[in-house]
């Protein structure tokens, strides 16, 4: 039987320095940066943006300011 507690222990694990590696990998920032560039080319203030499997939300944060119509904004995190 397979393990699904192994797999998200593991993603967990990975998680945690997942951002940091790739934003300090040059090759893997430029691919962040463009990435950026064109969701936020896709997007405009005051649009709903959901995010389904986002990963570590590196591109959720940087979105959800973009859109956000005042200082408050909601940034729900749900693990299923």
């Amino acid at each position: 039987m397979f393990d699904y507690t192994l797999v998200k222990e593991s993603y967990d694990e990975v998680s945690k320095i997942y951002d940091k590696d790739v934003l300090s990998n040059k090759n893997f920032y430029y691919l962040y940066l463009e990435a950026l560039d064109y969701l936020f080319s896709q997007f405009k203030k005051g649009d709903v943006v959901l995010d389904l499997g986002c990963g570590t939300g590196l591109e959720a944060i940087p979105l959800a300011l973009k859109v956000e119509e005042s200082q408050s904004h909601k940034i729900l995190n749900k693990e299923l």
